[in-house]
C-alpha cells in the first residue's frame, strides 16, 4: 500500500508541478511541464527532479525544481521547491529558493 501511494504521490507531482543546470535551458524540451501560464510568466517543473524526502502519512515532502520564464524580460529563475503534500486534506505547500537566474537571448 505504501509502495502504491509513493508511486500516486510522485505521479501526482508529476502533473502538477518541474531544469538543468546550463547556461541555456529549452522549455521546449520533453523534460520541462509547463504547470501554470499567464501574459507575463509560464511556470514549469522539471518532471526528472522530483524526490520524495520524507514519507510520513499522511504528510509526505517532496523536492523538485520550479522553473519561472518571465516573457517580458525574457528571463528563466530556476527555484529548489520543497513541498509538502497533506493527503487527508488533498493540499500541496510549497516553499522555494531561487538559485539561479539566467537571461535567453
Amino acid at each position: 500500500m505504501r509502495k502504491h501511494t509513493v508511486i500516486l504521490i510522485s505521479l501526482l507531482f508529476m502533473l502538477l508541478f518541474s531544469c538543468t543546470h546550463a547556461g541555456a535551458i529549452d522549455l521546449a524540451q520533453g523534460q520541462y511541464l509547463k504547470i501554470s501560464e499567464d501574459t507575463v510568466t509560464e511556470v514549469y517543473v522539471n518532471i526528472h527532479s522530483p524526490s520524495i524526502i520524507k514519507c510520513s502519512p499522511p504528510y509526505y515532502t517532496i523536492q523538485g525544481e520550479t522553473i519561472l520564464h518571465n516573457k517580458k524580460h525574457n528571463t528563466i529563475v530556476v527555484y529548489p521547491t520543497i513541498y509538502t503534500y497533506d493527503y487527508a486534506r488533498q493540499k500541496i505547500f510549497f516553499e522555494c529558493n531561487k538559485i539561479s537566474t539566467y537571461s535567453t537571448m
